[in-house]
């Protein structure tokens, strides 16, 4: 948002305030609800808690009478958590990187013109 506003506010000044601000966080409001229903899959079901508690105890070095709050998530698929993976959070995030990233340098080359 930050790009598109310096953009906006450089190279559009005509525009209303209201209106720049529409389309700088219009284009992050997108993203973020295209990426935030995959964030369920760090959601641990309880047969896949006592598993992520142990790992993380583990590596760390966390006594077992220590209270752990974790949340993990896998590229396998695992019974215990349901059958969920990681990889389509992986390829919508990859996607909103690439978004985010094109959209800054879009507007930095628009400024530098």
């Amino acid at each position: 948002a930050a790009c598109i506003l310096q953009y906006l506010a450089l190279c559009r000044s005509h525009l209303y305030t209201a209106r720049r601000l529409f389309h700088a966080y219009s284009y992050c409001l997108v993203i973020i609800c295209i990426s935030s229903p995959f964030g369920a899959v760090f959601l641990n079901e309880k047969k896949w808690e006592p598993y992520v508690h142990s790992m993380v105890r583990e590596v760390q070095g966390m006594k077992d009478d220590e209270p752990v709050y974790a949340y993990a998530a896998t590229t396998n698929l695992v019974p215990d958590n349901n059958n969920r993976t990681i990889m389509p959070f992986v390829f919508v995030a990859l996607l909103s990187y690439v978004w985010s990233y094109s959209a800054f340098i879009v507007t930095t080359l628009l400024i530098y013109r």
